[in-house]
């Protein structure tokens, strides 16, 4: 069901719509339990529910945890085009809307642009501005450009079989870093790990992703200089929907599990 561990939980489409279609799914919703050390579960009234359209697309993810420092629901809302990419990705809440938009050419995407606008109680208090853009050149070069169209940031990707990208190498014009990008796959294409360093190699980050025999992502691990930070398991009912979502952050030993 989950088969994109690349943005998987960070708020874009990550379902298979294939299987969402086939099930006839148009709402999964689930309840938040958490544990924190020392302590036993405990249900809160914190949310996640996700709607789908008819193609097995996600339209929309409602999040709502009212045991964190930021306690307001957030809305995130997706729009598609014909062939099923996405064109706009909004995320709503009481203080902020932000926006993304994505611009498609031969079936890749070329530009990507980004805007926020602040609420407040008082007109004075709104206000908006448009960050980042991304574009590629004649090369295939991916530029990062800020508001006023001065490049800050840009990378390249090499392509492995099936299309898969093997490496990605991006360059900080700002901070004058480097920082590189392996990816590893397995015989069915899917990506079973993602590294990452700079230049120096003082920082390395590593994801590794495990499936189960229907290629769905099972579980998700964030590795920091070679010690575990943050581990995600996928639970899923014998007919393949998910039963339970489990987040465990190593650092301040709390644990998340979403019920559905």
């Amino acid at each position: 069901m989950i088969q994109k561990p690349e943005v998987a939980f960070q708020n874009e489409p990550f379902f298979n719509p294939t299987f969402i279609k086939n099930h006839n799914i148009q709402r999964l919703q689930g309840k938040i339990l958490t544990k924190r050390k020392n302590d036993v579960f405990r249900e809160t009234k914190g949310f996640v529910a996700f709607s789908f359209h008819s193609t097995g697309c996600l339209s929309s993810m409602v999040t709502y945890k009212p045991y964190a420092s930021y306690k307001d629901s957030v809305v995130h809302l997706f729009s598609y085009d014909s062939l099923g990419n996405v064109t706009q990705y909004r995320t709503l809440s009481p203080t902020a809307c932000s926006e993304r938009n994505y611009w498609y050419r031969g079936g890749s995407v070329y530009m990507v642009s980004d805007s926020l606008q602040l609420k407040g109680k008082n007109k004075a208090d709104v206000g908006s501005r448009c960050f980042d853009r991304t574009e590629q050149d004649n090369q295939s070069n991916c530029i990062v450009k800020n508001e006023c169209q001065i490049p800050i940031r840009s990378w390249m990707e090499i392509q492995g079989d099936e299309n898969n990208v093997v490496e990605r190498i991006e360059l900080d014009l700002i901070n004058r870093d480097t920082l590189v990008t392996q990816y590893r796959y397995d015989a069915s294409h899917n990506l079973v790990e993602k590294s990452m360093r700079n230049q120096d190699g003082s920082q390395m980050v590593r994801f590794t992703y495990v499936y189960d025999t229907k290629n769905f992502l099972q579980e998700i691990k964030e590795q920091k200089n070679g010690k575990i930070q943050k581990e995600t398991q996928i639970l899923y009912t014998r007919e393949g929907s998910i039963s339970d979502l489990i987040f465990y952050n190593h650092e301040i030993d709390f644990m998340e599990i979403v019920r559905f």
